[in-house]
Formats: C-alpha cells, sequence, structure tokens
C-alpha cells in the first residue's frame, strides 16, 4: 500500500522500508511518530504492555537559531520506543533525537539536530533489524550496521550542551 509522502523524512524513508520489511512480511503497519518527552527509561508497566527501547549515537549537524553557528555532531543520541500490538496488527514507533546547544553564542536554546539521508536510512534499518528481532523473533545473520565514514571529523563532547548528557542518558558521555 502506498502512502502519501509527510514532508518528514524520518516518518517517509521509515514507511517505506517498513512496507517492505514489516507490512508485506507480517501484515502488521507500523508508524513512526515523534515524542520529545521520552528517554532510555521504561517504566514497569510499559515493558509490560511490551514496549522495547533502542538507542543509537549518530552523526547529524546542528545550526542555532541564535547566531547561525553551524557544527557537526557524531555523538547526537536517538532513542526510539517501539511496540507491536498484534491483536490490532498495528506497530507503534516513538522516536526523540537529542539537541544540543550553542557554543559559539551561549545561547541555552536548544538547537534540533538535522541528519542526511543515508544517515537516516542507516539508522532505521538497524532499528527495523531490531523489531525482526525483538517482536518476530528472527534472526538476522547480515543485521545492517551504519555504512557512513568510519571517522568524522567533529570537536570534543560538551556534555554541558548536550540535552542527553544533561538527562544523564547519553551514549557518548
Amino acid at each position: 500500500m502506498s502512502r502519501q509522502e509527510s514532508g518528514n523524512a524520518w516518518i517517509d524513508l521509515f514507511n517505506e522500508i517498513q512496507e517492505e520489511e514489516l507490512e508485506e512480511e507480517h501484515g502488521d503497519t507500523w508508524q513512526l511518530h515523534f515524542n520529545y518527552s521520552i528517554t532510555n527509561e521504561l517504566a514497569q508497566e510499559k515493558r509490560k504492555e511490551g514496549w522495547k527501547v533502542f538507542e543509537k549515537a549518530s552523526y547529524g549537524s546542528f545550526t542555532c537559531s541564535k547566531c547561525s553557528h553551524f557544527w557537526n555532531s557524531a555523538k547526537i543520541c536517538i532513542v526510539f520506543h517501539y511496540r507491536l500490538r498484534e491483536r490490532a496488527g498495528r506497530g507503534q514507533v516513538l522516536m526523540r533525537p537529542f539537541r544540543q546547544q550553542c557554543r559559539e553564542c551561549g545561547s541555552k536554546t536548544w538547537c534540533t539536530p538535522r541528519f542526511n539521508d543515508s544517515e537516516i536510512e542507516d539508522i532505521l534499518l538497524i532499528l527495523i533489524a531490531k523489531i525482526k528481532k525483538n517482536c518476530y523473533h528472527e534472526v538476522d545473520p547480515d543485521e545492517p550496521t551504519p555504512t557512513g565514514p568510519n571517522t568524522i571529523p567533529t570537536t570534543p563532547h560538551h556534555k554541558e550542551l548536550c540535552e542527553a548528557c544533561q538527562q544523564g542518558i547519553c551514549t557518548k558521555a
């Protein structure tokens, strides 16, 4: 089933991949939503409801809305919560990319990361492999691995400017 594009690269690419990898293979439809309040912790009742967590550090970029300073980071924390509601034939994924603050102007404004399409695809393929493993009990010997460059020059990680570090969950702290 072909869906109308949302204009959001994460959602559009997720829909495309899930159609082929989950919907066609298992008959379940999955949806991706952004949720800026989730963390890498799940309450016990959420675990009982079947929610799982996947956390990934990734490469992306930021632009300060106050001073227009641009920077790259290989330490952007992204958290996904996902679950399959078997009786409904639907799966749900909640996603939160963590933000950073600008070190140039000292603004306390949180900047939202941007990711290139190949990075988004790499992350989503790993997420789909996790869903297949944890929700459908599939073991994939060819589990996707990131295809981006091995060495990406970035400045040192500034914990005081990282939203994930401030919440105690940064994968690169």
